[in-house]
């Protein structure tokens, strides 16, 4: 399982029991720790763009919502509880 957030609490024993693997992922460690690599960062970027140019990379975005207010919170709330949320594939515009 990879992580790209920090969660409040993680049971990791578990993991354990499954001979799981469990990997945090933060993009900016490099610049972080001002590792010798750094120029990666900029040479994936620039890979990642270039694939999105090409139409060789696309969104999963599904949906799309207007500012943050009490309806869509409960309508995000909805989602997550009837199994119809997809991830991440939706974006809020803050």
């Amino acid at each position: 399982m990879a992580l790209i957030d920090d969660p409040g609490a993680l049971g990791i024993v578990n993991f354990k029991r499954k001979s799981a693997t469990v990997s945090w992922k933060l993009m900016f460690t490099r610049s972080m720790f001002q590792t010798s690599d750094m120029g990666e960062q900029h040479r994936i970027f620039v890979e990642v763009s270039d694939l999105v140019v090409a139409g060789v990379l696309q969104t999963t975005l599904t949906q799309e919502d207007g500012p943050i207010n009490a309806a869509d919170l409960q309508n995000f709330l909805q989602q997550a509880e009837n199994g119809t949320a997809t991830g991440k594939n939706f974006r809020v515009d803050f």
